[in-house]
């Protein structure tokens, strides 16, 4: 009898049950979070694991470039370069806002600035920095703390004094989790107020009262905590990076999106495929073997005619015996032996093309050219357009880290009390753009481009070449000045030979004859080095006054002709 349904047979079984579910559902969807959050936690799982790893860290740091700082006052600006090379490491922290806008599409940084904190006894007044503390107790709930004072020795109980730190560097560049931020934006007016969550392991260490972080967290995050509370960052206090993503999907949040969030999908598909590979290696890779009595015909079963126990055992035995060593034994059997092999077959049925095929889609996904990774890019018409289509690709992401780098910029000149700076990122260009740098060159050579920017085509700055080549015009002033002044002592010697040399009835030397008669030898010493020791054992026993000046030359020829090597 044919089945009835109660609905159109179209897409429907008996019981009513959707049999062709929706396309774009699939058992991996439902592992894929619904919160922005949870997102970014398996958007660090995608950043972490094997596949994207080495993509993201090389991509991120590709576009970073020198900064280049614009002002009047050329101390100020080489202040400013040592602060952002040596002490705020400024492309390590470019790079790490980067990754940031990778994995979770925001980045969020802020200027600490570093302060000194102090206590002040309620009964003697002695105030001094907390640091000298042996030991106290921490009310965190009050923010305050009980402790003993080294002036009167009674204990007492205060609140903290915070003063600014004027060290630069001690100040330092913070790079918050996104996972703990809060945002209260206005998406019409674009402004935004930014929150911040301390974590469990924060709140743990200052409630229990721990030296360092009492000690040094700033009051806004103890009062918080005190308070079970979000901190609120003033205005101006974060930077905020961000991918932007189509106006729906933003959804006035102020959040940007993750450029790994179109890959989470394509990773847990590739988690599944190794998951299933892992399974079929410890279960097939490995083969059993197993060794049987084989039988001719139903009616020829040797079980019948032999002690089975028996043979399973003088078989062990013989394949013991094999293996210890006596490789080329013969062994005999009554009846015929069989074999037979469970396992031993994962090769076939291992997915690692199609592991393979998903992971240059992950890279497909995030606009990572494959070459990236697994290396094999050269420069030529190809590779050019490629590099110069992820120039194109970045042009967001550098435009925002020019802006941090100003950002820093100004925060340090507050700070310094110096003249505002503009400054920003290096051109982002290929660097073995041969027709660029060429094309430079001329340019410079007709007038119509300056040398700081044609110095900058092939990597070089200006103002530290210039630096370098005054110290090495002072160097080298420096060592003709001592060279010139051996060269007068040597003539006052000479001189104060010949006439000695005159008195006690010597020949007279006229000196520039001697000079150019010593630098003539000299020459032929340089030209053939055979002959110095020869020439010189000569005059040392002909011609002292001439064999002292002969060396002398000889040796400071020597040594300008090997700095020039």
């Amino acid at each position: 009898m044919p089945v009835q349904t109660t609905q159109s047979s179209y897409g429907y079984n008996a019981q009513g049950r959707d049999v062709y579910e929706h396309p774009m559902f699939r058992y991996l969807t439902n592992l894929i979070p619904r919160r922005l959050k949870a997102l970014f936690r398996l958007c660090e799982q995608v950043f972490i694991g094997p596949h994207a790893n080495s993509g993201i860290r090389k991509i991120a740091e590709y576009p970073i470039t020198d900064p280049e700082l614009t002002t009047d006052n050329v101390q100020d600006k080489q202040v400013m370069k040592d602060l952002l090379r040596n002490v705020f490491m400024i492309k390590r922290e470019q790079i790490k806002s980067m990754y940031n806008l990778f994995v979770y599409g925001n980045d969020f940084s802020s200027f600490h600035t570093a302060f000194l904190r102090d206590v002040k006894c309620e009964h003697c007044g002695s105030t001094y920095n907390i640091s000298k503390l042996r030991t106290f107790k921490y009310h965190y709930q009050t923010v305050r703390i009980t402790y003993q004072c080294q002036e009167c020795g009674e204990t007492t109980t205060s609140g903290f004094q915070d003063k600014q730190h004027n060290d630069i560097t001690r100040c330092s560049i913070v790079h918050w989790d996104a996972k703990r931020i809060t945002i209260d934006h206005n998406a019409i007016t674009k402004d935004s107020k930014f929150y911040y969550d301390p974590s469990p392991e924060m709140k743990s260490r200052v409630q229990n009262g721990d030296k360092h972080l009492v000690a040094t967290l700033p009051i806004g995050f103890l009062n918080s905590i005190a308070k079970n509370s979000r901190f609120k960052f003033d205005d101006d206090q974060i930077y905020h990076m961000k991918v932007d993503a189509p106006t729906g999907l933003e959804n006035e949040s102020g959040w940007g999106i993750p450029v790994v969030l179109s890959a989470i999908e394509t990773y847990l598909y590739i988690s599944l495929m190794r998951k299933g590979n892992e399974s079929m290696a410890l279960e097939r890779i490995e083969s059993f073997r197993m060794v049987y009595p084989a039988t001719n015909s139903p009616t020829g079963d040797p079980s019948y005619a032999l002690s089975m126990r028996k043979h399973v055992n003088e078989l062990s035995e013989s394949y013991e015996h094999w293996r210890r060593g006596d490789r080329n034994a013969v062994f005999f059997s009554p009846v015929p032996v069989g074999t037979a092999q469970i396992g031993g077959d994962a090769r076939p049925l291992l997915t690692h093309q199609e592991i393979l095929s998903a992971e240059d889609n992950i890279l497909a996904i995030i606009g990572i050219p494959r070459e990236f990774v697994y290396g094999g890019m050269s420069y030529g018409p190809g590779s050019a357009a490629v590099l110069r289509q992820i120039e194109n690709q970045l042009v967001a992401h550098i435009s925002q880290s020019s802006g941090l780098l100003q950002w820093i910029v100004n925060k340090i000149t507050d700070f310094k009390g110096m003249q505002p700076m503009k400054a920003k990122m290096g051109k982002f260009t290929i660097q073995d753009d041969a027709f660029n740098k060429q094309a430079a060159l001329q340019l410079y050579q007709t007038g119509e481009l300056s040398a700081e920017t044609m110095m900058r085509v092939y990597s070089f700055d200006r103002g530290e070449e210039q630096d370098r080549i005054q110290e090495e015009t002072i160097e080298r002033a420096r060592r003709q000045a001592v060279a010139d002044k051996k060269m007068q002592e040597i003539q006052n010697d000479l001189v104060a030979q010949a006439q000695m040399k005159a008195e006690s009835g010597g020949p007279m030397y006229d000196t520039n004859k001697v000079m150019a008669s010593a630098d003539q030898m000299v020459q032929q010493m340089l030209q053939d080095p055979s002959l110095a020791k020869s020439l010189l054992s000569n005059l040392q026993n002909e011609d002292p006054v001439m064999y002292a000046v002969v060396r002398t030359r000889w040796e400071q020829a020597s040594d300008q002709q090997g700095r020039q090597q």
